[in-house]
């Protein structure tokens, strides 16, 4: 029992190290590169706002695109 406890306490401290550096490489983003779009291995994620996509894409969704070279 020890050895799974201790094995996710390992798990859960990885995964906090791993949030806090994506939350720290957003702020760089955002405050010292002044960029609107965040790119993660040429990843980005965007909320759909407006109706115009309708009725394929709704307004709220989630939409995640790539970016092709």
């Amino acid at each position: 029992m020890k050895i799974v406890k201790k094995i996710l306490n390992w798990c859960i401290t990885i995964i906090t190290i791993l949030v806090l550096i994506l939350n720290l490489y957003i702020l760089y983003v955002k405050i010292i590169k002044k960029q609107d779009i965040i790119k993660i291995s040429g990843y980005s994620a965007f909320i759909v706002i407006s109706g115009s996509m309708e009725p394929t894409i709704k307004v709220d969704d989630l939409i995640i695109i790539k970016e092709e070279n």
